[in-house]
């Protein structure tokens, strides 16, 4: 889904720091879009621990709601579930984020809690191209988000 992620930086002038408080000001269809593609995106790169480290909590709550929106049920389990994990590990999790390096990050795999859920993700293919034209064709009210003039995206 390029062409959703390309829009929603524009729109919101590269600010990408500011995701989470901004893309769901587009609208519910290119938040849900957005946030899911890129929660599949880390998850398939790293696992659900990379979700949380690169991308936080709220994020990783509003690519549920997306998957869910987008009607990518399984999806959304595994999101829900990785949730559950992330606040009970909240506490060392937090330690490793604020440790700020890559190698504390990569050694915080060796007890990764969310080791199962990784498996079963790459046993689910989310169809997230499939499901956003379904929701584009079914709900377009959802997606009538409007770049704002003078904006320059930061590339």
């Amino acid at each position: 889904m390029p062409g959703i992620r390309d829009f929603t930086l524009e729109a919101i002038g590269g600010e990408w720091v500011d995701e989470p408080e901004r893309i769901p000001a587009l609208g519910p269809g290119f938040a849900a879009a957005y946030f899911t593609d890129i929660a599949k995106g880390e998850i398939l790169n790293g696992g659900f621990n990379q979700l949380f480290y690169n991308c936080g909590r709220k994020s990783a709550v509003l690519a549920k709601a997306g998957a869910e929106l987008l009607g990518m049920h399984g999806f959304a389990a595994l999101l829900g579930r990785a949730h559950e994990i992330e606040e009970r590990e909240r506490p060392r999790l937090e330690k490793i984020r604020e440790a700020g390096s890559l190698e504390v990050f990569f050694e915080s795999y060796q007890d990764d809690p969310f080791r199962e859920l990784d498996d079963a993700s790459s046993q689910l293919d989310p169809k997230t191209g499939v499901a956003l034209v379904r929701l584009v064709r079914i709900r377009p009210e959802l997606f009538c988000g409007r770049v704002k003039p003078g904006r320059k995206p930061r590339r």
